[in-house]
C-alpha cells in the first residue's frame, strides 16, 4: 500500500508555517525549519529595529542626534511609533530517506507576511501582530504532488530589560488546506495548529562593529482532520504533528562606508537543535546567512539570503527574503 501522507502546518512569522508531511520524517521537519526559522527571524528583525543597537532606528538617531526610545515620537493613541511591514520569502529543500541516499522529496516553500506594531504609550512594551499566507509545493519520488495553502494570525510582544537586552514572546493560531495528487487520485483535508515562541536578544557594539546574539525556543502543535483517503483507499484518523526547536544566533554587522542611507552589511551564523519532532534522527544543524539593510524617508529595507548545512537527511538551496518596513508616525 502506498505510504500514508500528512500535512504539517507551522507558523511563519509568529508564524504561519505550513508543511508537507510524509512517513519519512525529514520531509516534514525540513520545511518546518525553513518556515519556522523565517517566521521567528522576521519578528526578531522588527524587534531589533526598535531596540537593538544595530537597528535602523538607533542608527538614524546616532547620525542625526534624534531622540530614540521611550518618548521618541509619542502621540496620543492606542499605540505610539506605529509601523507596518511586509516580507516575501522563498525556500527549496531536497530531503532524503534514512535508508536510501536518493532524494525522497523536493519541497518549495513560498510565504508572504504582513505585520503591524507599535509601543504602548509611556512604555517600551512593543505590541505587534502578523498575517501570513503560505504555500508549499512538494514533489515526491513516487510522483505524488502535494500542495498546501495556509493562513496564520500571530501576536508578538517585546520589552527591553536594559539598554542591551530584550525579551520577546510570540503566540499564533492558523489553518491549512491540503491537496495531494497521486497519478490523478486526489486527497483533500484540512489542518489547524497553534504555536508559541520566546527568547532573548542581546545587542552591543565592539569598536565600529554591531554585534547581536539571540537565543530562543519554539513549539508548534498541529492536527490534521480525520478523512477518507482515496489514495490509500481507507479512512485516516486525526493526526498530530509536533515540532520544537532551540536556536542560538550570532549577527555581525558593519556600516557601509560612504552610504547616505544608514546602510549596513551583515553576516549570520546560527545553531539549531530540534528537541521535539516525529522520529527523525536528523535533529541539529547550522544556518549561515548574509544580507544588507538600509533606511530612507521613513522606510527600512532588509534583503537577506540563508542556507542550512550539516543535516544528514536534507539539503537546502539558498533561501531568499526581503523585509520592507514603513514608519506610520
Amino acid at each position: 500500500m502506498k505510504r500514508l501522507i500528512k500535512l504539517s502546518f507551522i507558523p511563519v512569522s509568529l508564524f504561519l508555517l505550513a508543511d508537507a508531511w510524509a512517513t519519512t520524517p525529514e520531509s516534514v521537519t525540513s520545511s518546518m525549519r525553513n518556515q519556522m526559522g523565517n517566521a521567528v527571524g522576521l519578528v526578531k528583525s522588527q524587534i531589533k529595529r526598535r531596540f537593538g543597537n544595530s537597528s535602523q532606528a538607533r542608527l538614524s538617531s546616532l547620525f542625526s542626534n534624534q531622540e530614540f526610545g521611550l518618548n521618541a515620537g509619542d502621540t496620543p493613541g492606542l499605540l505610539n511609533n506605529m509601523a507596518a511591514w511586509g516580507s516575501p520569502f522563498r525556500a527549496r529543500t531536497s530531503t532524503k530517506p534514512q535508508i536510501s541516499g536518493s532524494y525522497d522529496s523536493i519541497d518549495k516553500v513560498t510565504s508572504l507576511t504582513f505585520g503591524l506594531d507599535g509601543l504602548v504609550p509611556q512604555s517600551e512594551l512593543l505590541v505587534g501582530g502578523t498575517l501570513e499566507f503560505n504555500n508549499v509545493d512538494a514533489l515526491y519520488s513516487d510522483s505524488e504532488n502535494k500542495k498546501v495553502d495556509s493562513l496564520f494570525v500571530n501576536l508578538y510582544l517585546a520589552k527591553p530589560l536594559d539598554e542591551n537586552l530584550v525579551i520577546y514572546g510570540l503566540v499564533g493560531i492558523g489553518a491549512g488546506d491540503v491537496d495531494s495528487n497521486y497519478l490523478g487520485t486526489i486527497d483533500r483535508y484540512d489542518t489547524d495548529r497553534w504555536n508559541v515562541a520566546a527568547g532573548l536578544i542581546y545587542s552591543t557594539m565592539l569598536n565600529e562593529t554591531f554585534i547581536t546574539l539571540d537565543a530562543g525556543i519554539t513549539y508548534a502543535d498541529q492536527d490534521s482532520e480525520a478523512y477518507y483517503s482515496p489514495i490509500n483507499g481507507m479512512d485516516l484518523p486525526v493526526d498530530q504533528t509536533l515540532l520544537g526547536q532551540m536556536t542560538v544566533n550570532l549577527e555581525v554587522a558593519e556600516n557601509i562606508p560612504g552610504s547616505s542611507y544608514n546602510a549596513q552589511a551583515f553576516l549570520n551564523l546560527g545553531y539549531e537543535y530540534d528537541y521535539q519532532m516525529k522520529g527523525s534522527g536528523d535533529d541539529e544543524g547550522l544556518l549561515f546567512g548574509f544580507g544588507a539593510r538600509a533606511s530612507n524617508n521613513g522606510f527600512d529595507f532588509e534583503a537577506y539570503a540563508q542556507k542550512r548545512v550539516g543535516r544528514a537527511q536534507s539539503e537546502d538551496d539558498v533561501a531568499f527574503g526581503l523585509n520592507i518596513r514603513r514608519s506610520l508616525q
